[in-house]
């Protein structure tokens, strides 16, 4: 039985100052994971195309969420014990990887950050990868 569960954060730049000057984010928040409704609708993809689907899911979040704002999106993949997730409210209005983290997230659960390569308002921009030791160096690129 998995002891964590992978799940995508989308960060505004507030929240990533927060989780490096707090080292924790605080809950109720969104969040996306490979879920049983998401394996059911992509029957036959393997994990990794799964948890990529998440990610996605969570940049087109940030994307939503930012609005005309052209600040970069974040995505944090940090790996949280199942009881730190439950499913969304309303599952009509959800995608099919979302999901609520119930319990804070700590800067220990962080595994990497995907952020865009350049402030944009569009979705077309390529995240870049950063280790989880470098969330400095993502909350200078998030609040620039």
């Amino acid at each position: 039985m998995n002891r964590v569960r992978r799940v995508y954060l989308p960060l505004t730049p507030g929240l990533v100052a927060q989780l490096d000057r707090e080292g924790a984010l605080a809950t109720p928040m969104v969040g996306f994971a490979v879920t049983p409704r998401l394996e059911q609708a992509a029957a036959g993809d393997d994990t990794e195309e799964l948890e990529y689907a998440a990610l996605l899911a969570a940049a087109t979040y940030c994307t939503e969420q930012r609005g005309v704002d052209r600040w970069r999106r974040v995505v944090a993949a940090a790996d949280l014990p199942p009881s730190s997730v439950a499913e969304p409210g309303d599952l009509l209005e959800a995608r099919l990887s979302q999901i609520r983290v119930i319990e804070p997230v700590l800067r220990r659960h962080v595994v990497s950050f995907h952020i865009d390569e350049r402030p944009s308002g569009s979705s077309d921009v390529d995240l870049m990868w950063f280790d989880a030791t470098e969330l400095a160096m993502v909350a200078e690129l998030a609040s620039g």
